[in-house]
């Protein structure tokens, strides 16, 4: 036998005993998933491919869906018989395959070592494994960014160059905001070519990506008689870019929340913004007027508070790249919480040792096409949000990375440049280290979903409870933990002592602070406005989204505002505006404070900003609980009315 049959023997048995090693790990991921205790999904897809295999094609959604996706679907639940179990079971092997592309792309190009590494990367990531268990696009696109990465590291051919374009333009008509990336990696393809062959390595490319994109483009247009306005760009800005973002998931305003869960359509989120918009501004229900209303609304945050907005980007640049994985659906947010104590490795350490690729193999003309990757997926996320959802497009740049850093470390310990690979590494794992770090960001995330959890299973409760007072006790209980309803109907007399019961334990900040505004509801002012000043003492800033003010100044000067100290109240309210800068809220009852005070500039100014950053019901509500804390009803009254003959899908309380 001569040496290239033995090795080529000896590289078939190695890739035998992968692929059965990888079956092997499948077969147990798919088993794991299947006994989670929470087996539901967010149905959106679902129940609209439904409507399309029943002959009725809701063409005013398909902008509010992936175009993609949605039609993997449908072939999936009508041709192919499947039902939702099986389609996750093929998910799970879909994040599989993306690892056997990767890590065989990186086989070939750098060696064995550095193929297991990059398959290792995808199969160890959880956020992977947890995105493939919802009936959601990012498999999809990890599958088909892994085929189009694979085949540009693979080969200079321009059919193989095409071929990746088509994966890729795929995964843009997947999910558009994968654009960016494919921009950036195609341009520095053509930077880092020959000149003489610039065009050669890039048009195939673009031509791939292209043609889906024109496909895709051209029939919605001839279904709907408009051009596509796909994943409704404007309101996702505008979740990204507002006063009470945090910078994880997309924070809506309060009207949008609201009035979704009562329009009885899947995934009522984009109809809820259109009809906001349509109202607002006089104009009919459509996608246009949504997406530049919600966009204006966010630029207008940009102009009135560029402090604000400048430090809200950074911490999306720095949360983009965190270990924390942000989930902004509960049935990923519970999954991942059942697969907490697994073999995964975190973000932020797989970031930085991608880093070392680039480093190690910054010559090789492919990797500065997968750190600007990189880069693209991240500037996405700095420009809307962050989630883990977003962040699974990373993942096969940062698996091939990963591979070329092995081989790279490898190369350079074996040529005696020990020293700096021991600096490398040591920075990549500090930098891992740094990365994993956990702060408000990241509590106020994880409290979250404990309330949303435990105002579910409270709910529950009222429904079953068999007596009234039973029913009043869980009313109580869910209003500890901030449930709406509760907060309504509880009776004060019942919450107060389970106030007390809780302040008997120790607490975390974030539970004492939904003491406090539990305490402000039911009336107990002097006790919640010594909790806050205790909390602010102890150096607690808070970060609630739209639903609760992030401000504990806001919150005395409430408490100070409740017992007719309006003068107490203003320095509090000033300081209100440097804490949570734009603030419906706090922009509110600055303006009230300030008339009352006869500062009639400072309430034009504070009230042309509410106009300009929030939709009018917004801010009329904001008003107008202002003015019933100031204890002038009668003014707000008229407000309330307005909105209600307005927008009467409106319902809930201020």
């Amino acid at each position: 036998m001569t040496f290239s049959s033995r090795f080529l023997t000896r590289t078939r048995v190695l890739a035998l005993i992968t692929l059965l090693t990888l079956a092997g790990i499948t077969w147990i991921r798919i088993s794991l998933v299947n006994d989670l205790p929470d087996q539901g999904f967010f149905a959106k897809y679902t129940e609209i491919a439904s409507e399309i295999l029943a002959g009725h094609i809701p063409l005013d959604r398909l902008g509010d869906l992936s175009t993609g996706y949605l039609w993997v679907v449908v072939l999936c639940l009508g041709p192919l018989g499947m039902d939702s179990v099986a389609f996750r079971t093929a998910q799970i092997i879909g994040v599989s395959l993306a690892a056997a592309i990767c890590g065989a792309t990186a086989w070939r190009r750098w060696g064995l070592g550095a193929g297991l590494g990059a398959a290792v990367v995808l199969l160890a990531s959880k956020a992977a494994l947890v995105n493939a268990t919802e009936i959601e696009p990012e498999t999809l696109i990890l599958v088909l960014t892994s085929i189009g990465l694979s085949l540009i590291i693979s080969s200079d051919r321009p059919s193989l160059r095409i071929f990746s374009g088509l994966a890729l333009g795929l995964a843009v008509i997947t999910r558009p905001s994968v654009l960016l990336p494919i921009v950036l990696a195609i341009a520095v393809l053509g930077w880092r070519a020959q000149p003489r062959k610039r065009l050669l390595a890039v048009l195939p490319v673009i031509i791939g990506v292209a043609v889906p994109l024109l496909a895709v483009r051209l029939a919605i247009t001839t279904m709907t008689g408009a051009p596509p306005t796909p994943m409704n760009p404007g309101t996702v800005l505008s979740e990204g870019w507002n006063p009470m973002a945090t910078g994880y998931l997309g924070e809506a305003p309060v009207v949008v929340k609201d009035i979704e869960h009562g329009l009885g359509v899947p995934d009522g989120l984009h109809v809820a913004y259109r009809l906001v918009a349509a109202r607002a501004t006089g104009r009919p229900m459509s996608p246009q007027t949504a997406n530049a209303f919600w966009a204006g609304r966010a630029l207008a945050f940009v102009r009135n508070e560029p402090a604000a907005a400048l430090r809200l980007g950074l911490r999306k640049a720095g949360l983009a790249l965190h270990s924390y994985d942000a989930w902004d659906l509960k049935t990923l947010q519970r999954r991942a919480e059942n697969l907490a104590g697994g073999p995964f490795i975190p973000l932020g350490l797989l970031a930085a040792l991608a880093a070392l690729g680039l480093f190690f193999r910054w010559r090789q003309p492919w990797i500065p096409a997968l750190g600007l990757w990189i880069v693209g997926s991240w500037l996405v996320m700095v420009l809307f949000y962050v989630t883990s959802r977003q962040r699974n497009v990373l993942l096969p740049a940062v698996a091939l990375l990963i591979g070329a850093a092995i081989n790279g470390i490898v190369s350079a310990w074996r040529s005696d440049r020990r020293r700096m690979v021991g600096i490398a590494l040591t920075a990549a794992l500090l930098s891992g280290i740094l990365l994993s770090i956990e702060g408000t960001a990241q509590r106020e995330d994880r409290h979250g979903w404990r309330l949303l959890e435990v105002q579910e299973a409270t709910a529950c409760e009222v429904k079953t409870a068999q007596r009234e007072d039973e029913v009043a006790l869980w009313l109580a209980r869910g209003a500890l933990f901030l449930d709406p309803i509760g907060l309504r109907t509880a009776d004060p007399r019942i919450i107060d002592p389970e106030i007390r019961g809780q302040l008997a334990e120790i607490q975390p900040h974030q539970r004492l602070f939904d003491l406090a505004l539990v305490m402000i509801k039911i009336g107990r002012y002097a006790d919640a406005e010594r909790l806050l000043r205790s909390l602010e003492s102890e150096g607690y800033r808070p970060r609630r989204g739209a639903r609760w003010c992030s401000s504990t100044a806001y919150h005395l000067a409430r408490c100070r505002v409740m017992v007719s100290d309006f003068s107490g109240a203003q320095p509090l309210i000033e300081r209100a505006l440097r804490q949570a800068p734009g603030d419906p809220r706090i922009l509110a009852l600055h303006a009230v404070l300030s008339d009352l005070a006869g500062n009639s500039d400072q309430a034009d100014f504070s009230r042309n900003c509410l106009s300009a950053m929030f939709d009018p019901f917004t801010r009329d509500r904001a008003l107008a609980q202002a003015y019933s804390d100031t204890g002038q009803p009668s003014t707000a009254g008229p407000l309330l009315a307005e909105i209600q003959a307005t927008l009467p899908e409106w319902t809930g309380s201020p």
